[in-house]
């Protein structure tokens, strides 16, 4: 029973450890955000708000400013 148990937990786990991107974990869609940055037709009216919510990598210094920078070479027209 016990052989059984860890070569479960071992087929379970796998796929999540050897993945591309270990570091993102994508919870869902995320359609209304990319319409803010991007869907509305004047440019002027894009309106993109990001939040940072705490813990250890959001209290790094330089971490805000350098997604903030990208956010803005990404999405140049959004406000």
């Amino acid at each position: 029973m016990k052989l059984f148990l860890c070569f479960a937990s071992f087929c379970f786990l796998t796929p999540y450890s050897f993945s591309g991107e270990r570091n993102v974990i994508v919870r869902g869609q995320y359609i209304n955000s990319l319409s803010q940055f991007l869907g509305k037709e004047k440019a002027s009216t894009r309106d993109g708000r990001v939040a940072f919510m705490g813990g250890s990598i959001t209290q790094m210094n330089g971490y805000r400013p350098m997604v903030c920078n990208w956010l803005e070479e990404r999405f140049p027209q959004t406000k």
